[in-house]
């Protein structure tokens, strides 16, 4: 007898959840042709936005130029790819604004070895790293410049870094 009452009560729970989900279905207004639930015919490209970067290769060379040309020197039209290295980690801190102002000085200092300053965050410090050395002895050479400038506690660290196909280098 129990088994029996079990065998009805599942099928009329049964019976009535699908009733329930043709009700939703039926509900949903189905789409035809002339119905159009989003304007598909905007472009966003015919903005003429200055402010408001799409893609730089969907743009003409003529806009273009005066972006990379002011910013890039000269040697860095090469190609650059990105192989395992070293740099030197210099300062680490928490602040974003401790972190700007240890790279600006960082820049200052540096310049003269033609040595790329770089501010990296990996939560939840922020890092100051400088140079692209692709051996050990470039990286002891690096730490050591920057020791003698100051920063007693750099220290060298695995890292990807970029390399110019440019042939004068």
């Amino acid at each position: 007898m129990r088994a029996c009452l079990f065998a009805v009560t599942a099928i009329f729970l049964l019976s009535a959840c699908a009733a329930q989900k043709e009700a939703l279905i039926e509900k949903q207004p189905a789409e035809g042709p002339g119905d159009q639930r989003f304007d598909e015919s905007f472009d966003p490209l015919s903005l003429d936005d200055d402010d408001i970067v799409i893609s730089r290769e969907d743009r003409p060379v003529a806009e273009r130029k005066d972006e990379t040309e002011k910013a890039v020197p000269q040697s860095d039209h090469f190609p650059t790819r990105e192989v395992e290295g070293f740099r030197v980690q210099i300062i680490a801190t928490r602040s974003i604004e401790a972190a700007t102002v240890a790279q600006q000085k960082a820049l200052d200092q540096f310049t003269d070895l033609n040595y790329k300053v770089y501010l990296i965050y990996e939560a939840p410090l922020y890092r100051i790293r400088i140079g692209d050395a692709l051996t050990r002895r470039e990286a002891d050479q690096i730490r050591d410049i920057a020791k003698q400038r100051g920063y007693d506690e750099a220290f060298i660290v695995r890292s990807k870094v970029l390399v110019s196909d440019n042939p004068q280098e």
